[in-house]
């Protein structure tokens, strides 16, 4: 169980404050806490780096006495605040590989000139200078053929000098014009004869093309198929040529014979207009038929057999064919309901494709979309 303090009096501790001021040891008891302290924060800015002593002066004088000494829960806590400052200073940056590029790019520009200023230093030391290594009085020679070139120059380079040593001597090639010169005969009969040659050599080529197709190699040999022998042999006709002609001849008649009688029997219908045939008539059921109906037949109704004429009629309406017993249709078409009817032939008129002649064209020959 723990208890709270009991208060003391103000007069109480202003006698003990009063006690220790007046003691001798204030004063070395404060230089030894000093030293302490100082040892202390040298040891963790060893420890720690110079970034302690800044976190020190930002906390209170309490946790600063806290912190000096020197125990594990001091060194863990002063740790998490230097390296919570840290993190707070310390900006990470994100970079993206793109940038990352421009940046080598950058470096490498960078280093460009001074590289290439230490090249030029080498080369500088490197370039023969005139009369380097040479006695007074000696010649200097300045014929490039005759002293041998150097290591670092290559023999490219060699013949490009030599190339424009003789330039500057002779000077450029001029340009020739070309509607300057005018073309010789000499140059006119050479071009006339590789013509006139392949000319030949292309006629040639055609005669014999034309030979092998005529003389081709075949079972009948290398035999001319234009001679007059091959041509009476081809015109030759055989012997039963004209027992051929009258089998053509006879399967044409009888195809044209089946053709005559289709189109006489054609005619004979479309000009019929009534025939007489055998009906049947039932006065119970009141109808006349080429047969009788199956209920008539069942239930027995009195049916009389005779003859009747069989009329053929056109709607007038529809054109649709019918026929009747009676002069005149009692009854309507069953197609259009209508009454008007006209006689006509057993089948209708077979009528053929239309001359240009027989067309009717009264506005004369129309041609579509020609406005549009």
């Amino acid at each position: 169980m723990f208890t709270a303090p009991a208060k003391q009096s103000s007069k109480s501790s202003s006698k003990d404050k009063l006690t220790l001021s007046s003691l001798p040891l204030k004063q070395k008891a404060e230089s030894v806490e000093n030293e302490e302290r100082v040892k202390g924060i040298k040891k963790l800015e060893d420890m720690y780096g110079p970034e302690v002593v800044k976190t020190l002066e930002t906390k209170s004088e309490f946790i600063n006495e806290q912190l000096a000494v020197p125990s594990a829960g001091s060194r863990n806590l002063l740790q998490h605040l230097v390296g919570e400052k840290m993190r707070k200073e310390g900006k990470v940056q994100t970079i993206t590989p793109k940038e990352l590029l421009k940046m080598h790019e950058r470096q490498m520009k960078e280093k460009l000139p001074t590289k290439g200023k230490s090249d030029s230093s080498i080369l500088k030391n490197l370039i023969p200078q005139l009369g380097k290594g040479l006695t007074p009085g000696q010649n200097v020679m300045f014929d490039i053929s005759t002293h041998k070139a150097s290591k670092i120059i290559s023999q490219q380079e060699l013949t490009k000098l030599r190339a424009i040593e003789k330039i500057k001597n002779k000077g450029p090639l001029k340009r020739k014009d070309p509607n300057s010169v005018k073309p010789s005969s000499e140059g006119f009969k050479k071009v006339k004869a590789v013509l006139d040659k392949s000319l030949e050599e292309e006629n040639e080529s055609r005669r014999e093309l034309e030979k092998g197709m005529l003389l081709k190699d075949s079972k009948l040999g290398n035999t001319d198929l234009n001679s007059e022998r091959i041509k009476d042999i081809l015109n030759r006709k055989s012997s039963h040529a004209h027992e051929v002609e009258m089998a053509e001849t006879e399967r044409e008649e009888i195809y044209f014979d089946k053709l005559e009688k289709k189109e006489q029997m054609l005619e004979k219908m479309a000009s019929t207009r009534e025939i007489v045939c055998d009906v049947v008539s039932c006065k119970q059921c009141k109808y006349t038929a080429e047969s009788a109906a199956d209920r008539c037949k069942v239930e027995n109704h009195p049916l009389k057999c005779h003859k009747a004429i069989k009329r053929f009629f056109i709607c007038l309406n529809c054109r649709r064919h019918r026929h009747c017993f009676t002069k005149y249709p009692q009854r309507p078409c069953r197609y259009c309901h209508g009454q008007k009817f006209e006689r006509t032939g057993m089948i209708k008129p077979q009528s053929g494709p239309l001359l240009d002649t027989e067309k009717l064209l009264i506005r004369g020959e129309e041609i579509k979309f020609i406005n549009k």
